[in-house]
């Protein structure tokens, strides 16, 4: 009675996941190949199961990012760190395109031994303004892409101008001080311009890595509270000259991390500069601790200008900048979206809360499962 009520329930889970319409959940062998289909997935990606059932998942993926390798890295990275997370361009069956919301997680058997994956993949293009979908989305796309190697061809023809930029800057602060100088406004600006340009570039350089598959992340066991304490000290000056104070909470102590270092100090620097560059008064908050699952997460808030609701959905993609009347924007729209390249390398995840006027908080996932 027990095993024919098991049976039972295992088919209600079946026909349940079969009959969803608006995501497509289906199950991948651990080579990639596509072992079972339901409605949503028919819906979305346009294949009935016949088609598709033994098919390869790159085919849902552009020509380009099939050329990258992106498929194969994805199903790496959700091997190496039990899940994969991110969003692009998704091809269907008719040759149309949409933008997906895609994870895949690890499936394995009682042994821990891995036999296939689950996909679950949600189309959000209607959640982006309608210059965003696919044509305009596209053609931004390729235009981002082309700046993109552009900075990487003529990094060092950019590099140099800027170097001596700086290089004179100090001869000049020098020259200040031998002539008892006190008003150095216009030597700021130019060292401040000078820093922004090397950050854009060395920010470009690394999304241009990424995209291109030839940025490889290192995972080592850090200790990520010692990382936290170092960045932040790195930034307490920019957030003293605006009067704003950082405030630190260690709520995991003796907690280690498997990340790159690069990846995690970089994504760490470019939510503190943001959000002190978005705050005019009040604090900035950095805050590590477990969720409810026992997964380490690393919050960063802030009490700053917060940000719309629409907007939040094009807030990761390159160039990317929300326009205010009455504001300028500084920045090239870079920051946050290699910070999210630097976590989908490393299996994690980041979300944002937010509301105009009110600050924002951004929640980082840093693992899927328990550390030490």
């Amino acid at each position: 009675m027990a095993a024919s009520g098991l049976l039972s329930h295992d088919r209600q889970f079946r026909l349940m996941v079969e009959s969803i319409t608006d995501y497509a959940i289906f199950m991948l062998d651990p080579d990639g190949y596509v072992v079972t289909w339901n409605e949503g997935a028919r819906r979305i990606e346009g294949y009935k199961a016949e088609e598709i059932v033994g098919r390869h998942f790159s085919c849902f993926y552009t020509a380009n990012d099939q050329e990258r390798g992106l498929p194969m890295r994805a199903i790496d990275i959700a091997t190496t760190t039990g899940h994969f997370q991110a969003d692009g361009w998704r091809v269907r069956k008719d040759g149309s395109m949409f933008l997906a919301d895609v994870v895949l997680t690890v499936i394995k058997d009682e042994s821990g031994a891995l036999i296939g994956f689950s996909k679950v993949t949600r189309d959000v293009t209607e959640s982006r303004p309608a210059e965003s979908r696919f044509e305009g989305g596209e053609i931004a796309m390729d235009a981002m892409r082309s700046k993109l190697r552009l900075v990487a061809e003529a990094n060092h023809e950019l590099r140099g101008p800027i170097q001596v930029m700086l290089t004179w800057a100090m001869v000049l602060e020098n020259q200040l001080d031998a002539l008892e100088v006190t008003d150095r406004r216009a030597l700021l600006g130019i060292k401040r311009a000078g820093s922004r340009l090397t950050s854009i570039i060395d920010q470009m350089l690394d999304l241009s890595r990424i995209d291109e598959g030839a940025f490889e992340a290192r995972r080592v066991t850090l200790d990520p509270a010692a990382l936290i304490e170092r960045v932040i000290d790195d930034y307490k000056v920019l957030a003293e000259q605006k009067d704003l104070t950082i405030s630190w909470d260690n709520e995991a102590l003796g907690s280690t991390l498997e990340f790159d270092e690069y990846c995690f100090t970089h994504m760490l620097s470019n939510l503190l500069s943001n959000a002190i560059k978005f705050t005019e008064r009040g604090r900035i908050g950095v805050r590590l601790f477990r969720d409810a699952e026992s997964r380490l997460a690393l919050e960063v808030s802030d009490t700053g200008i917060g940000m719309e609701t629409n907007f939040v959905s094009r807030l990761f993609a390159p160039f990317s900048r929300e326009q205010r009347t009455g504001r300028s924007t500084e920045g090239a729209g870079l920051g946050l979206a290699v910070a999210k390249r630097y976590l989908d390398l490393n299996g994690a995840n980041v979300s944002v809360h937010t509301r105009k006027d009110e600050g924002s908080t951004f929640l980082v996932h840093l693992s899927s499962q328990q550390n030490s």
